[in-house]
């Protein structure tokens, strides 16, 4: 799904801001925590295990990658990785901060605020543990609704 008009083809680079921001259940690593595996080599993070991670980092793919912003808004550079996913109320983007209130800083708020207005549900996963919902009105009321009345939300 192409959202940004400068869709390039982009790659990961020196980022490698997944190796802290995501839950790795092969290697027992929550959110947020450090992976084992990522060293600092020559002023970059680099995975010593690259060639055989875990399938989960293997099919791993942050938004920014599939243009999701612009190409400065690499999740390194923001300190905050979007990941596009599908959900029954249709696009929805998971954003997980890295430092606290990055969902603020100008450039992620603008991109944030445009996912918004195409109709796009997003969550952000703040560093304190809690989430902030965005998206359009009728479908954030649902949702707020259906956690209101401890209903599934994601099935």
């Amino acid at each position: 799904m192409k959202l940004d008009d400068d869709l390039l083809v982009r790659s990961c680079g020196e980022c490698s801001a997944c190796c802290t921001a995501l839950k790795v259940p092969e290697l027992g690593k929550g959110e947020r925590e450090p992976c084992v595996h990522a060293k600092q080599i020559v002023g970059t993070r680099r995975c010593l295990v690259y060639e055989n991670r875990p399938d989960s980092c293997r099919k791993f793919r942050c938004a920014w990658l599939d243009g999701v912003g612009p190409v400065a808004a690499r999740p390194d550079k923001t300190d905050i990785i979007l990941v596009l996913t599908e959900s029954k109320f249709g696009p929805t983007v998971q954003a997980f901060e890295m430092r606290d209130n990055a969902h603020l800083r100008p450039t992620n708020a603008e991109v944030i605020e445009r996912l918004v207005r195409k109709g796009i549900v997003v969550v952000i996963f703040k560093t304190d543990g809690t989430r902030r919902l965005l998206g359009p009105p009728s479908v954030v009321a649902k949702i707020q609704a259906m956690v209101k009345a401890q209903e599934p939300i994601d099935e």
